[in-house]
């Protein structure tokens, strides 16, 4: 019962903050998005990969370019060009585990990839979701509000 009312209250928390977020600016609402979206990949890998940061720190670091580059094109400070970025960040992640002295690399890569295909791409497209600059004067505030 202990864990139910912990779990409640995390969600009630969340709840709150996302739409303080929603309603106060883009940007914060976003801020938000990657900082949950940086705990939630140190989560999934922490499941997988016990003991092997340096494949946390890869992973992340790719999670970040991919909302980073989202969020540069959703609030069109640059062309769709710029995620053409995110192409070399997973052949990084091919490259640096051809240094890691580990037997399972083909292993270690698809634990990776899936942290960013299960939830730093998600996360990543939410900042489409919510984008003033592409919604030409239609507020979609309360769409999200009813979302979470």
């Amino acid at each position: 019962m202990n864990n139910l009312v912990t779990r409640l209250l995390t969600g009630i928390v969340f709840v709150i903050v996302v739409m303080g977020a929603v309603l106060l600016h883009p940007y914060l609402f976003s801020f938000i998005f990657l900082v949950v979206m940086v705990l939630g990949m140190i989560e999934f890998y922490r499941l997988f990969m016990p003991g092997q940061r340096i494949n946390w720190t890869v992973g992340i670091m790719a999670g970040i370019v991919f909302f980073m580059t989202s969020f540069l094109v959703a609030n069109l400070f640059f062309g769709v060009q710029i995620l053409l970025l995110n192409i070399p960040v997973i052949g990084l992640i091919f490259i640096l585990e051809l240094f890691f002295k580990d037997d399972q690399h083909v292993r270690n890569i698809g634990i990776t990839l899936s942290g960013l295909i299960y939830i730093a791409l998600p996360l990543s497209l939410i900042n489409f979701f919510y984008n003033p600059a592409l919604s030409q004067g239609v507020n979609y505030n309360e769409i999200l509000i009813v979302f979470f």
